[in-house]
Formats: C-alpha cells, structure tokens, sequence
C-alpha cells in the first residue's frame, strides 16, 4: 500500500510551472521530484501503472519461455503460447493469490503454482487444479490467469496494467518516420543494470550530451553534436534527434568502425548518422547505422532503477560465421557505467532538498521536453 498521500503545495506549483515555461527561461525540476517517497508512490499508481511501458523487443520473448516483470507492487508474466501470439498476465494464481512465478524466468509446457499445485498453459487457460473436480459447478475455464492489456509498435512490445488499453497509438502517433524495419532484428545482447538514482535523473541524462566531452572519452571521440537541430523531433510521448558520427567511424563500438551492413531501410540522407529517442516514460531507443539499442527502466523505489540494455541486429548478420557484437556491447557497458555513476551522484546531491531549480544550457532542449511532460502531468493531479 502507498505509504503517504501526495498533494502539491503552492510552492512547489509555482516551480513545476517554471519548468513549462519556454525553454529559453525555463527552470529545471527541483529536488524534490527526484527524493519525495509519497512522490513516488502515485508515480507508480497514476503515472506509470497507467501508461504504456515498453518491456523490450518483441525477439527477446521465445516460445515457452515465460518472463517476468516487476512494475512497482506488480508482477506481470509475459509468455509466448503455441500458437505464437506473446500475452501478458499478472503473476497471480486464481486460486489463493499466490505469486506464480518467482524465478525471473522460466520455460516449459506450464506454470505451476508453488502452494496447492494449479497449474497453467502458456497462453493463461487454466490446465489443472488438484482436487477441484469435488467442487460442485468448478469449471476450469472460468479461471484463466487475468490478462493485461499487450501490444507491439515496431517489434517493440508495451504493457498497460491499469490504463485505458486504446491508448498507445496516442503515445507515438506523431513519431517521425525513422526508416529502418525494426521488427525482424534479432537479440544480441542483454545486460540489466541497478542504479541508485531516480528514474528521471536516467530520463534527464539520456536526453544531452552536454556532459559527454568531460564524461565519455571514448563517445566523444566517435560522434559530435548534428549541425543543426532541424531534425530534432518531439511529441505528446516522445523527444529526439541525430548526432553525428566523426569522419572515419560508421558505429557506435570500441574501434568505431564496422564491415555490417546498414539496417533495412535506412535513409541515405542519415548516412553518418546516429539517433537518439525516449519514449516517455520508460524507453530510450538508440538507433545506429547497423544495430539498435534499448534502455528499459523499471523503477524500484525513488532512488533506485533497474535498467535493462538490449542490442539487436538484423538476422543475416547475426547469422554470420563472423558475427560477435562484443566490441558494441563492452563500449556501451563502459559507458552506461559512466552515465550511471553520474546519476547517483545526481541523486546524492538532491538529497538534502535544497535544490530548487536550474538553467537549462541550449543542448538541453531534449531535457526540457522531457521535464515539462513529466512537470504537466504532475502539475494537473
């Protein structure tokens, strides 16, 4: 249960509304929006619980193989059933309540609950239940595991626990057209991370590279900011643009250079090109010339996150005798390490509260998008 209720005071109003300003005169969130526990429990009950979350691409989910995830006090199985249609449910029996499943994946033909043995099919029929054939007018069928509403955009795969279900398209209608075909990408690589910061600290450090020349050695020396900002792009749901790759590299890796081919479909005009995207809240969506790559944030408490990297690539290359996406996945490693360790220390000093708001440099306008979202959200509860 929620531990305190969370009601603004007119100060704090006053601060969300400077961070709506126009970006030139905006103010940053102040601290309380990263340290506030009650803050953070109605994030969990009308934000996130009430949105569509992205859990990953839809390749990360083979057939029987059942995944969970933890949103908050909710537990969701994700399985993908015989006839190959992926489903979510919540991880609960319909006998006594029970977590179903505590491992944080599992296969086989069924989940079967640890107290009294009830066990169910992929695809959330109810299979066995031990001695229940004595019960007068129990019917099997009358007690499938509760579904939650699921739905994929791009290969990408979104859950909505408790919010309006016809919702999604209105997140990323008018997200621009990003050219390569996602959907058929294979995972390469998955590796999950536990911070100790806000999730919005993890939002406001993806959204600039106003740090990276001081903090990323290796980044900055492969890509540089885009020469102009006309292609940077943001929406109801979602903020972006391109940066540009340093003459003589072509990917994001150790060695920035690679003999992969580009993704489908990806423009000519993006040649040199890298992209970068979040989708409010939870997914940061990183597009270069050859592979692809996901941060998932789950949000475990106001200070602490979990985040899960994917790195997909297209199937012919993952099926080459040569393939190894080792020099992409240990410079994001490195750098992901050095983003996080910038965050906690984000966090640390938030902490004692005194922070009431800060200037935003003109690199920052994907911060500001993001900040004003969230800042318009909370400022109408």
């Amino acid at each position: 249960m929620p531990s305190n209720n969370f009601d603004l005071s007119t100060a704090q109003r006053a601060q969300l509304h400077a961070t709506c300003a126009d970006f030139s005169s905006a103010r940053t969130l102040p601290s309380w929006v990263f340290t506030d526990p009650a803050l953070f429990d109605r994030e969990l009950r009308e934000l996130l619980s009430c949105r569509w979350l992205c859990v990953g691409h839809q390749a990360g989910f083979e057939p029987g193989e059942v995944r969970r995830v933890d949103i908050g006090v909710h537990s969701l199985l994700l399985s993908r059933a015989g006839d190959g249609q992926l489903r979510a449910f919540r991880n609960v029996c319909r006998h006594r309540g029970t977590r179903l499943v505590g491992a944080p994946n599992c296969s086989g033909p069924l989940m079967v609950c640890p107290y009294h043995g009830w066990s169910y099919e992929l695809d959330g029929t109810l299979r066995a239940a031990p001695g229940m054939e004595e019960v007068a007018c129990f019917e099997r069928a009358d007690h499938p595991l509760r579904e939650v509403a699921l739905d994929t955009w791009n290969g990408l795969v979104f859950v909505n626990i408790d919010g309006p279900a016809a919702n999604r398209g209105e997140s990323f209608d008018d997200f621009p057209a990003i050219g390569p075909e996602l959907a058929d990408l294979r995972l390469a690589g998955r590796e999950t991370y536990e911070v100790n910061a806000n999730w919005k600290l993890l939002g406001d450090n993806y959204n600039e590279c106003y740090h990276c020349a001081g903090a990323h050695r290796r980044l900055h020396q492969l890509t540089g900011p885009a020469p102009d900002n006309s292609r940077q792009a943001s929406g109801g749901g979602f903020t972006g643009g391109p940066m540009m790759l340093r003459p003589g590299h072509n990917t994001m890796s150790t060695s920035g250079s690679t003999s992969r081919r580009p993704l489908a479909g990806w423009p000519a005009q993006d040649d040199g090109l890298v992209h970068y995207y979040h989708l409010f809240p939870n997914l940061f969506l990183s597009l270069v010339p050859d592979y692809v790559m996901l941060h998932l944030l789950t949000p475990l408490s106001v200070d602490r996150v979990a985040v899960e990297t994917q790195w997909l690539f297209q199937a012919e290359e993952t099926e080459r005798a040569d393939f190894d996406p080792t020099e992409v996945i240990s410079f994001w490693d490195e750098t992901n390490k050095q983003d996080w360790e910038l965050c906690e220390a984000a966090q640390l000093g938030h902490a004692d509260g005194s922070f009431g708001g800060g200037v935003y440099h003109p690199a920052e306008k994907c911060v500001h998008d993001f900040d004003r979202w969230y800042a318009r959200w909370l400022s109408a509860r």
